[in-house]
């Protein structure tokens, strides 16, 4: 008995560690929890549409416009909210639970699929560490998070197809992830883009065994049959539900197949890969070594469908107009699962060369690492600005105009005034654009007209994103002091902000000689920045 209970708590402890990666996920979280707030990207959407679906409105008003089907989306919010009201701690605790979940699926697959218990623990800490969980999760509205979930849940079914042994165990397996995919589908469709991945891993399982179809893993060939389904299944549903096809009209036009477009995507993930996974290089580096002087190793099969789908997922991004880090959670997934393959491989560490490259892997790991901390500090700093900013907005006399100091409408002006009618029943304020060159209309009346200005110092540039940059915002505000220079009708009431020190090491900046691309290298920073990160709103009262 003292034997099996040690085993027992052995293995317990083997496990503990093994998962020890999701305890680093809840400190990640931790901060977000502790100063939870909605934001001014896209929340105002969401509540809009939570509150419809209340209402017994199930148009999603949003996607009808812009020639989408997510209809999870917008129910995975709208559910919370409903349950929960207007409480983002809620919110947040579920991202929480979805980045541990995420964590553990990721683990646990790794570890399906044959690799070591230092391969999988790697992985999950690689994830777990990443600068798109940041923007990811430490914001609401994002679809990403969701769909990575979905679709890591599909991997953790179909990989335990091969040791079913009933065929109706294999239908269901079969079924359960031809349903996550399908999901992962309804909340965002570049997940589209895993039956393209699934048909390139059963191609390449077909050659790595001699190309005897009898011999390829049987959980590949499963998958590639419920990706079709899902796909299949989605487009279904697409064309009954979303009368416009992909890239004709609204949101889905930004979709543009040009050379232009293609190359100034690619520089955008060339920034963003330098930023946030500099260490790839050198584990694609160390793969190769392995597969020169060693042959390869244990799982080079599994590393090469991780170099697969990562490929993929930059691929189906590559037409889009628009590149921002939180996109790249689904391509984290297969970085995160590469570099745990190679850098937990044993051979790694036993000559020289290859433990000198596994250790500046692990300081650019810790370098970017610390980068994150960073970012998730400009995000809590901006959303708990942003959030003061609305509740005074909403305390404003009736009817009041509010004059944004922004150069041109973007989402921040939109969410503004999203946020005030559905959060705070403010739908009486006026709220416009400020342009200084045309001053304020006669209608501006004493006591109840208002201007309200944003102000960034020292942004980094990639980042979280926000609704103000810096370059263009500092001579909008230079214009707004001349014009109030001019008016003696006008006082500063309120400023509200929020600062503290950064530490960044800014690798794109080391491309720039070679890539001069025009807003990030145009814009001075140090290579390690040091610099104090400000964040403000000012508003003006017309007295």
């Amino acid at each position: 008995m003292s034997n099996t209970a040690e085993k027992k708590r052995s293995r317990a402890l083997e496990m503990v560690l093994l998962y020890s990666p999701v305890l680093v996920a809840v400190l990640i979280m931790l901060p977000r929890l502790l100063s939870p707030q909605f934001g001014l990207l896209d929340d105002g959407k969401s509540i809009i549409t939570a509150q419809d679906i209340a209402r017994g409105d199930w148009g999603f008003r949003f996607d009808t416009t812009d020639s989408r089907l997510r209809p999870l989306y917008w129910v995975s919010f709208a559910f919370l909210y409903n349950l929960a009201g207007e409480q983002p701690v809620w919110f947040f605790l579920l991202n929480a639970l979805a980045l541990c979940l995420t964590v553990i699926a990721l683990i646990s697959i790794v570890r399906k699929l044959g690799a070591n218990p230092w391969q999988a623990w790697l992985a999950g800490l690689f994830f777990a560490c990443s600068g798109a969980v940041i923007e990811n999760f430490y914001t609401l509205s994002k679809g990403e998070w969701l769909q990575v979930l979905f679709i890591a849940v599909s991997l953790v079914v179909i990989t335990r197809y091969s040791s079913a042994s009933q065929y109706r165990q294999k239908i269901l397996l079969i079924a359960g992830a031809s349903l996550m995919l399908l999901l992962s589908m309804l909340t965002k469709e570049t997940s589209v883009v895993m039956f393209l991945i699934s048909a390139v891993w059963a191609f390449l399982g077909w050659l790595w065994v001699g190309r005897s179809a009898t011999k390829i893993q049987s959980w590949r060939i499963s998958y590639l049959i419920s990706s079709i389904m899902a796909t299949v299944v989605y487009f279904l549903l697409r064309y009954i539900f979303t009368s416009n096809a992909v890239s004709t009209s609204g949101y889905t036009e930004r979709y543009t197949f040009t050379l232009a477009q293609l190359i100034s995507s690619g520089i955008r993930w060339a920034g963003w890969l330098a930023r946030d996974y500099s260490y790839l290089a050198l584990i694609v580096l160390l793969g190769v070594i392995l597969l020169v002087l060693r042959r390869g190793f244990a799982q080079m099969q599994i590393a090469v469908d991780m170099l697969v789908w990562m490929a993929a997922w930059i691929v189906v991004y590559l037409p889009w107009n628009f590149m921002t880090e939180y996109y790249m959670l689904p391509f984290t997934f297969g970085a995160a699962v590469l570099a745990g393959l190679v850098l937990g491989e044993e051979t790694v560490w036993r000559s020289r060369l290859t433990r000198a490259i596994g250790a500046l892997v692990i300081i650019l790991f810790a370098i970017t690492a610390i980068n994150n901390i960073t970012s998730a500090r400009i995000q809590l700093a901006v959303d708990s600005v942003n959030s003061q900013m609305l509740e005074e907005l909403s305390k404003l006399p009736r009817n009041a105009s509010v004059f944004i100091n922004i150069q041109s409408r973007n989402e921040y002006t939109d969410q503004i005034k999203m946020q005030l009618g559905a959060r705070f029943h403010r739908s009486d304020l006026d709220i416009e654009l400020f342009n200084p060159n045309t001053g304020l209309p006669d209608s501006c009346l004493p006591g109840a007209c208002y201007i309200i200005s944003p102000a960034v110092l020292n942004q980094p540039l990639l980042t979280v994103r926000m609704g103000v940059f810096e370059p263009t915002q500092v001579g909008w505000n230079n214009s707004l002091r001349e014009f109030l220079s001019e008016q003696k009708d006008w006082n500063e009431e309120i400023q509200l902000g929020r600062s503290f020190d950064m530490f960044t090491v800014d690798f794109p900046r080391l491309f720039c000689t070679f890539v001069d691309t025009r807003a990030f290298c145009s814009t001075p920073a140090p290579f390690v920045d040091m610099r104090r990160f400000q964040y403000e709103w000012t508003f003006y009262k017309f007295q």
